[in-house]
C-alpha cells in the first residue's frame, strides 16, 4: 500500500505527501501552493532538495459568487445547505461562509462522488429539516446532478477563480516556456 509520511520544515505548517507524489513533485516544472495567505510561497528545505531551481507560486481562490441554474447571481444571505464531494471540503465551507452565506447544514461526500437521485433526495430532506431555502455546491459537483432530480429547492453553484496575488506574469511566462 501507499505509506503516508509527514515532512516538517521549521514552519508552523506540515505537509503530508505520499511516496508516489514525491516523484510527481520532482518531475514538475513549477510548484503552485494553493490556499496560500501570502504571495510568497513557503521556502521549505524539502522543496529545494526535490525541485532545485524550480519556480514556486502561491495561489488562493477569490469568490465570484453564488449562481443559480440560469447563471444569475444570487445574494448569499438566505439559509443554505452546503454540500460537496471534494478533497478538502472544509475549505469549500469556510470560503462559502466567509463570502457571507448563511450555512445552516452541511453534507460531505467522498472526493469525485458520483451523485444519484437518492443522494439528492436525502440532501433535500436534510435541507428542509434544517430550514434551508436552497442548496449550494461546487461547479465540480453541480455538473454531476441531474436538474430533474431537484424539486422545490434551488441548487446554487459557489464559483471561485484563482488569484495568483501578483504572480500572474510569472505563471504566463511558465506556461509559454519563457520561465
Amino acid at each position: 500500500g501507499t505509506r503516508k509520511r509527514t515532512v516538517r520544515a521549521g514552519t508552523p505548517l506540515s505537509v503530508s505527501i505520499r511516496p508516489a507524489s514525491v516523484s510527481a513533485v520532482a518531475r514538475a516544472h513549477a510548484l503552485i501552493f494553493s490556499k496560500s495567505g501570502s504571495p510568497h510561497p513557503p521556502s521549505w528545505e524539502w522543496i529545494g532538495r526535490l525541485c532545485p531551481g524550480k519556480p514556486a507560486l502561491a495561489m488562493r481562490t477569490r469568490p465570484l459568487g453564488l449562481f443559480g441554474p440560469g447563471g444569475e447571481k444570487r445574494e448569499p444571505g438566505e439559509p443554505t445547505l452546503a454540500f460537496c464531494g471534494i478533497g478538502k471540503p472544509e475549505g469549500f465551507f469556510a470560503d462559502l461562509e466567509a463570502f457571507g452565506a448563511k450555512v445552516v447544514a452541511k453534507a460531505i461526500f467522498a472526493d469525485h462522488h458520483r451523485y444519484r437521485i437518492k443522494d439528492v433526495s436525502a440532501l433535500m430532506a436534510q435541507a428542509r429539516q434544517a430550514g434551508a431555502a436552497r442548496m449550494a455546491t461546487t461547479d465540480k459537483d453541480a455538473v454531476k446532478i441531474d436538474p430533474e432530480w431537484l424539486s422545490g429547492l434551488p441548487l446554487l453553484v459557489f464559483r471561485v477563480e484563482p488569484d495568483f496575488m501578483g504572480g500572474e506574469d510569472k505563471l504566463i511566462e511558465l506556461c509559454l516556456g519563457a520561465g
